[in-house]
């Protein structure tokens, strides 16, 4: 049984740093302090989930990362997922995104490298956007895989369940056994 649940951050709290800051945590530590989570997904704005909101929303959202000065060419993807909505199709839906980007500061689609990734996620009635960096480093934002593929860079022996702590110094001492 999937379950979504949706947990809002008052300003000054952007949703994409604090996943950012939570997964470069796993990295320093290379455990998650999750149990139960298997992806964050950061939500900047929402609108409702027609096509002429989507690509106002776009517009408005657009400019904090594509049009900064001096200008800074960025290869991006957009993801889009559409769930228990009919109306809306992501091979339309994407194509005029992608028209929102500003053509003229050398802005590069990459489906394969992306340095950014516009998420765009529909539920039902609504539209949740943002505009997100390290997608692919981080395992499109999947806690699980990404613990995981750290553990699988380890040296052979030393990998241990990613929930349990790891002992300062990285040793055991008599009280931590």
């Amino acid at each position: 049984m999937a379950v979504v649940a949706f947990i809002s951050c008052r300003s000054p709290v952007d949703p994409v740093k604090l996943v950012l800051a939570y997964f470069q945590e796993i990295e320093t530590t290379r455990r998650a302090r999750t149990r139960n989570v298997l992806r964050l997904s950061p939500v900047t704005a929402t609108s409702p989930a027609n096509p002429p909101e989507i690509i106002a929303l776009a517009r408005g959202l657009f400019p904090s990362v594509f049009e900064i000065e001096p200008p800074v060419a960025h290869r991006y993807k957009i993801q889009a997922r559409i769930r228990n909505n009919n109306k809306l199709d992501s091979q339309v839906l994407i194509p005029e995104l992608a028209k929102c980007v500003p053509s003229d500061r050398g802005h590069k689609v990459d489906l394969e490298n992306p340095k950014m990734v516009i998420l765009v996620e529909v539920f039902q009635t609504v539209c949740c956007m943002s505009i997100v960096p390290s997608w692919i480093k981080y395992k499109r934002y999947n806690v699980v895989e990404y613990v995981q593929s750290l553990n699988r860079e380890e040296p052979e022996g030393s990998s241990q369940d990613p929930r349990v702590p790891r002992p300062s110094g990285g040793q055991l001492n008599a009280e931590t056994t």
